[in-house]
């Protein structure tokens, strides 16, 4: 008679451990990313700076974003869950921790404003808590702005991330070695995908909708093109 393995659940600070470990990992990959892309499309295609230069722009800021996004997330997981919402027997070398990288985490402040751009200029609408477009009123946020402020914060996020892991080394261990040996199961969505020509369908549907109620504002249908309606059509 077979008995069912029975795994323990990690501890709360394993799993804190391991989220800001993660976002660590993430945002350093991102930051490489950037660094080492230009380069390797110079190398292996003709860049033609106006007409590629816009899509490597839109690659950068999009790592950028998430640099800064993952940033916050790491703030916000030091500052309130480790130590704060994990096991009692782990405060006080949590605090003493803290204490020693201390100048690291003071580091991110300087930064004053990474919260309030992640809020108003990359997960909201690009308003600020007044109701004003931030691009309309020329808003500025105290924010990294080229690769060396990018890489100077990611040397605070570097710093607390590694002492931790090496002050809690055990700890550290069980959090990024367990979910690889146990993995992470989710309950799979009752999702049926669709199908070209389901979407299409939806496209086409849409497209008639539009059409009829678009002369309402004395404007041709005709006119309003959709490269993706396009694009779904074409691809295979």
């Amino acid at each position: 008679m077979s008995t069912k393995k029975i795994i323990s659940r990690p501890k709360d600070l394993e799993i804190s451990i391991f989220t800001l470990w993660s976002l660590f990992v993430l945002i350093d990959q991102h930051f490489k990313a950037i660094a080492k892309y230009r380069r390797l499309i110079e190398k292996e295609y003709d860049f033609d700076e106006d007409e590629d230069g816009i899509y490597f722009d839109t690659i950068r800021e999009a790592l950028y974003y998430q640099i800064l996004l993952k940033t916050c997330s790491f703030i916000e997981e030091w500052d309130e869950v480790l130590g704060v919402k994990t096991e009692i027997e782990y405060k006080q070398i949590v605090a003493e921790i803290k204490k020693v990288v201390k100048p690291a985490r003071k580091l991110l402040n300087t930064f004053k404003d990474l919260r309030k751009f992640r809020n108003q200029a990359i997960a909201h609408n690009h308003r600020d808590e007044k109701g004003n477009n931030i691009y309309f009123s020329r808003k500025l946020f105290h924010t990294p702005q080229n690769l060396g402020d990018l890489a100077l914060l990611i040397y605070g996020i570097e710093k607390m991330a590694k002492i931790l892991a090496g002050a809690l080394y055990n700890e550290f261990q069980r959090a990024i070695t367990k979910p690889f040996k146990t993995g992470f199961t989710y309950d799979r969505l009752k999702y049926k995908y669709l199908s070209k020509e389901d979407m299409l369908m939806q496209v086409d549907s849409i497209d008639g909708q539009i059409r009829k109620s678009v002369r309402l504002l004395n404007y041709d249908f005709a006119d309003v093109t959709s490269d993706y309606g396009d694009l779904l059509r074409v691809a295979p």
